[in-house]
């Protein structure tokens, strides 16, 4: 499964980045959905599931404000 979020500015000015979040089963690397992230078994290979998550972030400048 995979998961986008964009960047985004919150009210109180935190910036959150872009990022990807990726789940696949550990034991053979299968793509799997979001149904699936509850069972007990992978879909895939039968193996007990244990899910592996990567996560990238883009990274992005933010300008310096105030005194330098």
């Amino acid at each position: 499964m995979k998961r986008r979020q964009e960047a985004r500015r919150e009210p109180d000015t935190t910036i959150i980045t872009a990022h990807d979040e990726e789940i696949v089963c550990a034991s053979c690397g299968f793509d799997l959905d979001e149904s699936e992230l509850s069972a007990s078994k992978c879909s895939d290979c039968g193996q007990p599931l244990e899910l592996k998550k990567s996560i990238s972030i883009e990274a992005t400048s933010v300008p310096i404000y105030g005194d330098s």
